[in-house]
């Protein structure tokens, strides 16, 4: 405003005036809380340069001095850009390099958690079935309702005999869904070898999705039987194991994919023409498929990994998102350092000129 008034008599001092305040409206703009900041500021900025542009064609044109001025501060101006832009894209790349390798080993990381806490929630189970060995054979006791009653964090219990047959069973497990259980393969490596086991499977005809753990229940090395704990994945468990910002869901397959579990917001789905290729790729490989997507109104960097069942055979993906605000937010600061720069290298071409 003090640049328009104390120019408004000169050639384009209006405009020079109207072109700074768009640049800092352009910036203010980007402090807002809605949608549209980022679209809204890139125009902004677009019209003050070219408000900008027009003082100094104005100026030009009656001044040698200051053609020659802008002559020299442009040239300092290209090879600040071409720099600076090199830089930019250089920094850019990293960032995004490592945003999709940091999704890819959440991706691992969770995977591996959710085995893991089956398994010992299988250890856990057995230390309850060991003692009433005797009494869950008998039927004088019903422990797999004592276990998920005082355990909230199990889903389901199996205590099986020495030759895998279902001794006692959670009230909320189907005699159908009982008897896929027994049957798998993690249930028969913790028969066979006497080892603990865990892994990811579709439980019953509904193909739910659970993390299934198995123990050997050993008296004076003798094998007695074997307890199953199941964690279904659910919203609840991946938001339980992932920090706050970051997103999942859980998709069983192999496929077209169907969505088992989703922390996203209400209403939001991934789209399954993004989705697909990925979810098929992940199966094939064995390896987590890491890129860009939009997810509702919002960007992520997506990694979508396989989960497997004991022996390597796919039975779902597991997504792991985390938002691309971190990228956005430093693309905002390098494009300020970028400006100031600028301003800098025009400011100095005004003084040795």
């Amino acid at each position: 405003v003090i640049t328009g008034w104390r120019r408004r008599r000169e050639r384009g001092g209006l405009w020079l005036a109207g072109g700074l305040l768009l640049l800092g409206a352009s910036e203010a703009v980007l402090r807002l809380s809605v949608p549209w900041k980022e679209a809204a500021s890139h125009g902004i900025r677009v019209a003050g340069y070219l408000a900008v542009a027009r003082f100094v064609v104005a100026l030009t044109r009656h001044s040698i001095r200051f053609r020659f001025l802008v002559g020299f501060a442009s040239v300092l101006v290209a090879v600040v850009l071409v720099v600076s832009s090199a830089v930019r894209q250089v920094i850019e790349g990293n960032l995004r390099e490592g945003a999709e390798a940091r999704v890819a080993d959440q991706s691992l990381d969770l995977s591996r958690d959710l085995v893991d806490r089956a398994r010992d929630s299988a250890r856990l189970v057995v230390g309850v079935g060991r003692p009433l060995a005797d009494q869950i054979r008998q039927g004088e006791v019903d422990a797999a309702a004592v276990v998920t009653a005082f355990n909230q964090e199990i889903d389901f219990v199996l205590f099986l005999d020495e030759h895998g047959r279902v001794e006692d069973r959670s009230p909320g497990l189907s005699s159908d869904e009982a008897l896929g259980v027994a049957g798998s393969r993690v249930v028969r490596t913790a028969l066979n070898q006497e080892l603990p086991s865990a892994s990811v499977d579709r439980i019953g005809f509904r193909g739910r999705l659970a993390v299934v753990g198995a123990a050997p229940v050993l008296q004076d090395d003798r094998l007695e039987g074997v307890a199953v704990a199941g964690i279904e994945i659910d919203a609840n468990l991946l938001d339980q194991r992932l920090p706050q910002e970051i997103q999942a869901a859980a998709f069983s397959g192999p496929g077209r994919p169907r969505e088992a579990a989703s922390t996203f917001p209400r209403k939001t789905r991934v789209p399954n023409r993004l989705l697909r290729p990925l979810h098929e790729e992940a199966l094939s490989s064995g390896d987590p498929v890491a890129t860009e997507m939009t997810i509702g109104e919002s960007r992520y960097f997506v990694a979508v990994g396989p989960l497997l069942r004991e022996g390597g055979e796919p039975v779902g993906s597991l997504l792991v998102a985390e938002p691309a605000t971190l990228l956005a937010a430093t693309q905002r600061q390098v494009d300020q350092v970028l400006f100031i720069v600028m301003l800098v290298v025009i400011a100095l071409a005004f003084l040795l000129a």
